[in-house]
């Protein structure tokens, strides 16, 4: 993988080195929060500062997980980067090198400063009308776009994201 300035989340899970994993989880009334693996498998996360738990684990590539917050039933992640079974199945590790980075040079920007602009590109005059925007959008300090859902999606409790 190219080495390139990462971005330090404080939740979720993220590769921490190798075959490890870095589990956070934001639980600010939580006395104990565990994550449980599919396979039966749980590792305790440890308390932190303002209300974060976290753990850096021995873990697979794609490994299913969810959380467990003081003894109670396992839930998706919710900063998961990747649910295969949909929003209420379990969360997946994100392989570290599951993307060949093209732009090496590129440093990204600290998450304090970002500004995003959600768009309905059906509504924005599709793709090139969002093209035409750009500008505009950049001069008001926008920082990013998110696209809203571009087509069909299965089930019924979100938008496709």
């Amino acid at each position: 993988m190219n080495q390139r300035k990462a971005i330090t989340p404080a939740w979720g899970a993220w590769p921490a080195g190798e075959g490890q994993v870095r589990f956070a989880l934001w639980a600010p009334e939580a006395k104990n929060v565990d994550v449980v693996f599919d396979n039966g498998a749980r590792s305790a996360l440890q308390a932190g500062q303002d209300g974060f738990f976290s753990t850096v684990i021995d873990c697979a590539p794609a490994a299913r997980y969810r959380y467990s917050v003081d003894g109670g039933e396992p839930v998706p992640d919710p900063a998961s980067r990747w649910q295969p079974e949909g929003v209420h199945g379990p969360s997946a590790v994100q392989p570290a090198d599951g993307y060949a980075w093209q732009h090496t040079q590129w440093q990204g920007r600290p998450w304090d400063e970002a500004v995003i602009y959600e768009v309905h590109v059906g509504t924005c005059g599709g793709y090139a009308g969002v093209q035409a925007q750009l500008p505009q959008l950049a001069a008001m300090g926008i920082t990013a776009i998110e696209l809203m859902p571009l087509s069909a999606f299965p089930g019924a409790h979100n938008w496709g994201y």
